[in-house]
C-alpha cells in the first residue's frame, strides 16, 4: 500500500504541465513565392529570379550552367598551380668573413711559399696546385677505368655506353670504383641499356690494343703451288744436267720447255 509521500509525489506530477517537444524550423537555402498572374518568384543565396516557371526554370539552368563553369576554371587553376614546379632562389654567393689581418697574413705566407718554389707570386702558386690537383684526379680515374676494365673485358666501351654507365652509378649510390662500376655494369646489362662484348669481340679488342693484327696470328692460306710442266722434268733417256749432252741439245731442250 503506497505511503503518504508517495501519494502526494504522484499527484504533484500529475497536475505538472508534460513538455511537448517541438522540431526545430531548419533554414531553407532558397524560397519560392508565388506572385500574380502565375509568375514566381525564386530567392537563392541573394540572387532572386523571376517570371513564369519556364523563364524561372531557364534561369536556374543558365545560373547553375554558370556555376559549374566556374568551378571547373578554378580546379584547374588549383591544379596548375600544385604541379607547377617552384623556382628555388638563388643561394646567395658565400661571404668571406676572414678579417682583414688574417687575410693579409695568408696573402704573404702564400707570396713567400711561391717565391721558395721559384713561382712569380701566390696566383700562379694556386694555378700549379690546381693543375695538380687535376693531374692526380685524372690518374685517380685512370686507375679506376682499369680496375674496371680488368674485372669487366666484356663491357662495350663507347662515349654514349659511358655516360649510361656514370649516370647509372652516381644515381643509384653506386661508389666510385671499379667493384662499383661493375655492379652498375651487370644491371644495365640485364635491362639491356647496351649489349655486353662477345668472347670473339673481347679477344678481337685485346690484340688491337697489342698492335697485333689476326695474320700475324694465323697467317694467311699460303699459295698453291704452279703446276709442274711434265714436259719441264728432265726425262731418264735425256739429262739436260748430265755433262756428257751436247751444248746444242741443252739449247733445243730449254727453248722447248720455256
Amino acid at each position: 500500500m503506497p505511503t503518504t509521500e508517495e501519494l502526494r509525489a504522484a499527484a504533484i506530477a500529475a497536475e505538472s504541465p508534460v513538455p511537448i517537444e517541438t522540431e526545430t524550423a531548419v533554414p531553407q537555402p532558397y524560397e519560392i513565392k508565388e506572385v500574380d498572374g502565375g509568375n514566381y518568384e525564386v530567392l537563392i543565396q541573394g540572387q532572386v529570379f523571376k517570371g513564369s516557371h519556364k523563364e524561372v526554370i531557364a534561369a536556374l539552368a543558365k545560373a547553375q550552367a554558370n556555376a559549374t563553369d566556374l568551378i571547373k576554371t578554378q580546379k584547374s587553376k588549383i591544379t596548375e598551380y600544385e604541379t607547377k614546379p617552384v623556382i628555388q632562389p638563388a643561394a646567395p654567393a658565400p661571404v668571406d668573413t676572414t678579417p682583414p689581418e688574417i687575410a693579409q697574413a695568408r696573402e704573404y705566407l702564400l707570396n713567400e711559399t711561391a717565391t721558395a718554389l721559384g713561382l712569380k707570386d701566390a696566383n700562379e702558386l694556386r694555378s700549379a696546385f690546381g693543375m695538380m690537383q687535376n693531374v692526380s684526379q685524372n690518374q685517380v680515374n685512370e686507375a679506376i677505368a682499369a680496375g674496371f676494365q680488368h674485372l669487366c673485358p666484356d663491357y662495350p666501351e663507347s662515349p654514349e655506353n659511358n655516360d649510361k654507365l656514370i649516370e647509372f652509378t652516381n644515381k643509384n649510390g653506386f661508389p666510385f670504383t671499379p667493384q662499383g662500376l661493375r655492379a652498375a655494369h651487370s644491371l644495365l646489362i640485364q635491362e639491356k641499356a647496351y649489349t655486353p662484348l662477345t668472347a670473339e669481340q673481347i679477344q678481337a679488342q685485346r690484340m688491337q690494343a697489342l698492335g697485333i693484327s689476326q695474320n700475324q696470328i694465323m697467317p694467311p692460306n699460303p699459295a698453291p703451288p704452279l703446276p709442274v710442266n711434265s714436259s719441264a722434268t728432265p726425262s731418264a733417256e735425256f739429262n739436260p744436267y748430265d755433262r756428257n749432252v751436247p751444248l746444242d741439245k741443252v739449247r733445243e731442250w730449254a727453248a722447248k720447255n720455256r
